[in-house]
């Protein structure tokens, strides 16, 4: 008896050459970024940015862009624009290049030794698949404080304010999470005083205490970056360009202070009834 035998279709490819799906991709995924970012606030006639302007480029997300949730909020990519590349690619001049670099130093230790400590932690039982996720997940990572602020020349300086947030835990009502940890407000405090005009990019995945905008009345610029995928670093340059006008909204409420939210107390962990497996 004989059989048909079909022929199957596969779409994969055994060479790294960018392919013409990936290409048409990214743009989409520029796009839809561009078009998701969030203008909180532009006083001072601040935005958009002159062509080839200098810009003093500090905080957590400049080189580092949280582009992303953890676990099902993350993908795989071929690489990821961060706002530096993204800033520099659109024609201006960023002067705080040493910072950056002095940050991603920091960064890369920081990421080695949280590595480091989800290893210890899965030697310590006999992990299965399962229980390295859960090892995993409650091993959260914590962008690292950078270097101070220095004074570089330009009038503009824009503050990445960044945090890691996703699958596997709730967001927690404390300093480097919804608040603002002491070093951010040094940071704040010590841009605002060096430059004319500074602008805020929020680059979270949820709302975050914003009352030192009361404290600081040249912080002319508010950008809600999000988590805003691969090409997020050029989705900012075409925001801040002009290239693009800014049409997303917010989905939350931004309250002034945590506690005028009604569900304040009892949200979460804040009730006292959620059970987080913990391991030794």
């Amino acid at each position: 008896m004989s059989r048909i035998i079909k022929k199957r279709n596969f779409y994969g490819v055994t060479t790294q050459n960018v392919s013409a799906y990936e290409q048409l991709h990214r743009e989409i995924s520029r796009k839809a970024a561009a078009e998701g970012i969030v203008l909180l606030k532009n006083e001072n006639k601040v935005l958009p940015l002159k062509e080839e302007s200098s810009i003093a480029l500090f905080g957590a997300g400049v080189s580092q862009m949280v582009k992303g949730g953890t676990g099902s909020g993350d993908v795989n990519e071929r690489e990821v624009v961060n706002i530096c590349q993204g800033l520099k690619a659109a024609g201006y001049h960023i002067v705080s290049q040493d910072w950056i670099d002095e940050y991603n130093a920091i960064y890369k230790s920081a990421r080695e030794s949280w590595r480091k400590r989800i290893l210890e932690r899965v030697q310590t039982v006999s992990a299965t698949g399962l229980d390295f996720f859960n090892i995993y997940s409650t091993t959260p990572f914590f962008m690292p404080d950078g270097p101070n602020i220095t004074d570089c020349d330009a009038d503009t300086a824009i503050y990445v304010l960044s945090r890691v947030a996703g699958e596997g835990a709730d967001r927690t009502n404390t300093a480097g999470d919804y608040y603002l940890t002491q070093k951010e407000k040094k940071d704040l405090d010590d841009i605002s005083r060096l430059y004319r005009n500074v602008i805020l990019v929020i680059n979270t995945g949820g709302i975050i205490d914003l009352s030192c905008l009361e404290e600081h009345k040249n912080i002319y610029a508010v950008i809600y970056l999000v988590q805003p995928g691969m090409e997020g670093g050029n989705a900012l340059a075409d925001i801040v360009s002009g290239k693009v006008t800014p049409s997303g909204k917010l989905t939350d409420t931004w309250a002034k202070n945590y506690e005028d939210y009604p569900n304040a107390m009892t949200f979460s962990h804040m009730n006292g009834d959620v059970k987080k497996e913990e391991y030794i």
